[in-house]
């Protein structure tokens, strides 16, 4: 069984900047410099768009209990998303992760548009895990620190942006 999702995040600056920002491997760069076993790749699939993918081996001590007891080992998850060209009043993406040691994999779709006092991406999908008892306890899991990790990148892009904005006049 699979567990869908869909939420909201706002944020105060324009669609095209964020989408400049979710874009730039500059900024990807930043986020993942200094991330512990992990392996980041960004690839270009067209001009104005971004493809990361990034692989991580989460050793087990980091992973929840009840998670830990199915696995008896490490995770490596693999993550990766895609934001499309920009075409004015916005943009589309994609996300999808999978995992080892547990059979579970997530998909899904971002809408970069203009909600009039910023933008607004909109993140829906779908997340199943296929383990008896706990899939449905780590799906929740899942979701949960997705749309964690996307509020802090919201933030993150926020103040990418207000800090370039604040150099850019001193010039």
């Amino acid at each position: 069984m699979s567990r869908s999702f869909e939420f909201d995040l706002a944020y105060t600056s324009t669609p095209a900047q964020v989408h400049a920002v979710l874009t730039s491997e500059e900024y990807w760069r930043s986020v993942f410099e200094g991330a512990e076993n992990a392996d980041v790749t960004y690839t270009s699939p067209g001009p104005g768009a971004l493809r990361v993918v990034l692989t991580q081996v989460i050793g087990d001590r980091s992973i929840p209990g009840p998670v830990r007891r199915v696995l008896g080992g490490e995770l490596t998850l693999s993550y990766a998303m895609e934001w499309q060209q920009f075409d004015g009043p916005g943009a589309t993406g994609s996300f999808g992760g999978k995992s080892t040691g547990v059979v579970g994999l997530a998909d899904g779709v971002f809408a970069l548009t203009d909600a009039g006092t910023g933008a607004l991406i909109t993140a829906k999908g779908k997340v199943e895990v296929k383990v008896r008892l706990v899939g449905g306890v780590i799906e929740k899991i899942f979701e949960q620190a997705l749309h964690k990790t996307l509020t802090h990148q919201r933030n993150d892009v926020e103040k990418w942006i207000a800090e370039r904005s604040s150099s850019e006049t001193k010039d």
